[in-house]
């Protein structure tokens, strides 16, 4: 208690002696451990580790019961995890005499009654995972119960919980047997169990069995001992094939990760300098490790001090642990030649200033045994890469199983010195490491680890099936839930070759011979960046030069000195504002059949795929004038003004793009060649203006909603300002244009208002 209330020097000085005046017996080693794990006293920590180790090996173990999670901090071995996870559920979790019994109804014609029980329903890890489960459920086909045993703190999260829920039930001032019989009196089909064996739980309610399905997800990594729960819920990579068998329970595998991430409920992370987070500038990398330190012990730290090292502008960036612990770790640090200066401590503060500021980080470090679940996917929402080890037990593959469902496998490491030469080989390639970061933001949000709507599909299937088996009277048997039809795709990162890790001289030549014939010669791409993008845009730069014949950047920078560092053609504008002086560079300069302009700010996970995409649009349908693909986050909607789409595609008609990523055709360009660009500052209009002209030749402007481009959301935007400058830029149309144009709006709108009469009686 000492230890939990901050008091660690207290604890532990207190902690040795008693130890040592019992003379040190095996059956206290679990209690000692715990504090020594805490307050990263390293040396005692490997000698009482030894010991354990040894009684288990040797069969001598009788006296020890460890918690399973603080057992799973030191020891990897999967049949030893399961082993103590046994002992501790015989040991705390007696099973009562007799239990309670189900009434059945069947399924057929009603909901499934699904129940949730878990003391963490507040300000916590589990809630803001949980969240997106709760938030995407099929209410029409499930009926959701909350079984709170803890408290109500008050927290937004806690009412945006609340709100998702049928029932909301407290459990915390009732016995296991009181709660179980509650329970069992709402006639509960399924009840997922959210704690484990976490000091929190209550999971001796289900000892009584108040459900005819008990499953036991997301709290606890790993068997939680069997006997009460007939299902732990885990994927294909955190539950190796053929350990199934090693299991007490059953398995249900969902696909991909078994974690439902929910950050797309966030807000747009802010973009935070180095200063604005007591970062230090300059050419300092920062390796970040915001696991608990109790995850840590010597191996692991003397690795992270090899690459502090190898790495001597690399500093480590870590929680606050207290004043002992710090201490601690600084004499390791020294141990190993490595100043503690470099060691940076963060204060603790909310969930959503902390996702921002971790995106500082260049890198982040997982520990082992037990690796980072939420921090690795906190990180990974970031933008930030993380590098772990291949774990040899669930708690140690999580981080893997996420990093796999967000394409970068590369960064799951076989052993520990892979491990450490891959992290010095990222550090020591500054582009390698933005490629991997662009990828990050390019693809996951749209990957797999945060796709709550299709792990709650799956858990939903689980659900049903598992609940299908007790109705029919078969034991519970493992569940695999595949792929849905719909699942999304996983681009996965792969590494350049690249001659020199630390210069882009990786051009077109490195891209190999076959890739250059199949070149495109009828687009040529230009990419708009000014100060804070430069590096988006010769990513996106590098990505299109792969197949495309012609690829400029035009940029702007505060700094006359400043160049970009990439082998294309390079265009600098001393316009900081907008993009109107720069698409006035690129009609300038343009000269093939097809132009395409990206905003370098823009999110795409197959920038290739896109250049080949409006190729194709514009080679199979020829009455297509201007091409933007689906716009996610802009200022305001596309407009569509039909119904009905190009027949046989994913194609719709509208009347303007939001100018971000478009695609114009000669004769278009031709047309903006006569346009004033003198007084566009802003470049708001513009897209208007070639709009408009584009319905005066009888062609059509579309948006292609089978690619979804994602751009931040933009600040200090002013409806006012970007009116007049629409306004004064369309007065260069013609009269033609000019009513084309306010028809066809005009009906976008009267358009727009009938939906919304009849979605009111709807």
């Amino acid at each position: 208690m000492l230890v939990r209330f901050g008091y660690e020097d207290i604890a532990l000085i207190a902690a040795k002696q008693a130890f040592q005046s019992l003379s040190q017996p095996l059956r206290h080693i679990p209690a000692f451990l715990y504090i020594v794990q805490r307050t990263a006293d390293w040396e005692i920590q490997n000698n009482l580790t030894d010991r354990l180790r040894d009684a288990y090996l040797s069969g001598q173990s009788q006296e020890v019961i460890e918690e399973p999670r603080d057992h799973l901090l030191w020891c990897g071995d999967l049949g030893t995890n399961i082993l103590v996870a046994k002992k501790w559920s015989e040991h705390r979790l007696p099973l009562p005499s007799d239990t309670l019994t189900y009434r059945h109804n069947p399924i057929s014609g009603r909901r499934l009654r699904l129940g949730y029980l878990s003391s963490d329903f507040r300000e916590h890890p589990t809630s803001r995972l949980i969240h997106g489960l709760l938030r995407h459920h099929d209410h029409d086909r499930f009926e959701l119960f909350m079984y709170c045993s803890g408290w109500d703190d008050g927290s937004a999260l806690r009412k945006d919980i609340e709100s998702h829920f049928d029932h909301i039930h407290s459990v915390s001032e009732f016995d296991d047997q009181t709660a179980a019989k509650l329970i069992n009196s709402h006639n509960i089909d399924v009840l997922v169990e959210l704690n484990g064996p976490t000091r929190a739980n209550r999971m001796g309610i289900l000892g009584f069995r108040p459900a005819p399905v008990q499953i036991g997800y997301l709290g606890f990594p790993g068997s939680v001992g069997g006997r009460i729960v007939d299902y732990i819920v885990a994927d294909d990579y955190t539950v190796t094939d053929g350990q199934e068998k090693l299991y007490p329970e059953k398995l249900i595998r969902i696909p991909h990760t078994y974690q439902v991430n929910d950050y797309m409920a966030l807000k747009p992370l802010p973009k935070l300098t180095r200063k604005q987070i007591d970062l230090p500038e300059g050419d300092i990398l920062i390796l970040g490790m915001f696991n608990a330190i109790d995850k840590i012990h010597a191996e692991v730290w003397r690795a992270w001090m090899r690459i502090l090292k190898a790495v001597p502008n690399a500093m480590l960036w870590t929680l606050n642990v207290g004043q002992t612990t710090l201490q601690h770790v600084a004499a390791a640090a020294i141990a190993e030649g490595i100043d503690p200066n470099r060691i940076i401590i963060a204060p603790s503060m909310p969930q959503e200033e902390h996702l921002a500021r971790i995106q500082g980080c260049d890198l982040m470090l997982d520990p082992w045994p037990y690796g980072g679940h939420t921090t690795t996917s906190d990180a990974l929402f970031a933008g930030v890469p993380v590098i772990t080890l291949e774990g040899t037990n669930f708690a140690g593959r999580v981080s893997g199983g996420l990093l796999r469902a967000a394409g970068l496998e590369l960064l799951v490491q076989p052993n520990q010195e892979t491990y450490i030469a891959k992290a010095i080989e990222l550090l020591r390639n500054p582009f390698e490491l933005s490629r991997i970061k662009q990828h990050l933001r390019s693809t996951a949000m749209y990957s797999p680890v945060f796709d709550a709507v299709g792990r709650t599909n799956d858990l939903e299937a689980a659900y049903l099936l598992a609940f299908d088996k007790a109705e029919k009277g078969i034991a519970p048997e493992h569940i695999f839930i595949g792929e849905s039809a719909t699942a999304r795709s996983i681009p996965v990162y792969k590494s350049l070759p690249i001659s020199n890790l630390n210069r882009l001289n990786h051009s077109v030549s490195c891209i190999g011979e076959k890739l250059q014939e199949e070149k495109i010669n009828d687009i040529e791409a230009f990419i708009i960046s000014w100060e804070g993008q430069h590096e988006k845009a010769q990513f996106i730069s590098m990505e299109l030069q792969s197949i495309l014949n012609k690829v400029s950047i035009i940029y702007s920078d505060p700094d006359p000195n400043f160049s970009l560092d990439v082998q294309c053609t390079q265009i600098k504008r001393p316009n900081e504002l907008f993009w109107g002086d720069k698409f006035k560079a690129c009609i300038d300069t343009f000269s093939e059949k097809l132009l395409l302009i990206i905003h370098a700010d823009c999110i795409c996970e197959d920038w290739p795929g896109l250049a080949k995409k409006c190729l194709d649009t514009f080679n199979y349908h020829s009455q297509v004038a201007v091409w933007s693909p689906k716009i996610e986050g802009t200022p305001y909607d596309v407009r569509v003004t039909t119904v009905a789409q190009i027949e046989q595609t994913t194609l719709s008609i509208v009347t303007n793009t939001d100018g971000i990523v478009f695609c114009l055709n000669k004769q278009i360009v031709e047309r903006m060649k006569k346009a004033d660009f003198s007084e566009n500052i802003y470049g708001w209009g513009i897209d208007i203006m070639f709009s408009a002209h584009a319905l005066t030749i009888d062609k059509l402007v579309v948006v292609d909603n089978s690619i979804s481009i994602r751009h931040s959301t933009s600040t200090g935007y002013s409806k006012i300002l970007a009116n007049d400058q629409c306004n004064l830029f369309l007065k260069q149309l013609s009269t033609t244009e000019r009513v084309q144009y306010f028809l066809s709006d005009a009906y976008v709108n009267l358009r727009r208002n009938a939906f919304r009469e009849v979605a009111k009686f709807s």
